[in-house]
């Protein structure tokens, strides 16, 4: 088994919730960051599209630095071939809060998404129902 992993993805948003992630990823790992945009940014006049990033300092791609990211990210973690999957919150994140059904929700499509993620770009998946 090889441990490169490839180099970091752009960051895209998981549809249907406020999470962002980036991943990277080798034929038997997919490593994933994550970010919860917490509010947002005006982007063309009343449009508010910008996403902005719990402890701020991360509003846009060119935002996201390793240090930010330590600093503002959500959780971070790994699939892998066998489907097996771990995540850790972030360094300085505070606790998980979640107002509702709704919310809850949101963070089991962030966890399917990986589980996703890991069929389609995992070669060496192995996949068990």
């Amino acid at each position: 088994m090889s441990d490169d992993r490839g180099i970091w993805s752009d960051i895209e948003r998981v549809p249907e919730t406020n999470f962002y992630i980036r991943e990277r990823h080798s034929e038997y790992w997919l490593d994933f960051e994550v970010w919860e945009a917490v509010a947002w940014g005006e982007g063309e006049p009343g449009q508010y599209t910008i996403p902005e990033f719990f402890a701020n300092g991360a509003d846009s791609q060119e935002g996201f630095t390793p240090e930010a990211t330590k600093k503002n990210g959500y959780i971070s973690g790994f699939i892998k071939w066998d489907g097996c999957c771990q995540w850790w919150p972030a360094e300085n994140y505070l606790p998980y809060h979640f107002d509702s059904l709704k919310d809850a929700e949101k963070f089991g499509r962030l966890m399917a998404h990986f589980y996703e993620l890991g069929a389609a770009k995992i070669t060496r998946w192995w996949p068990r129902p």
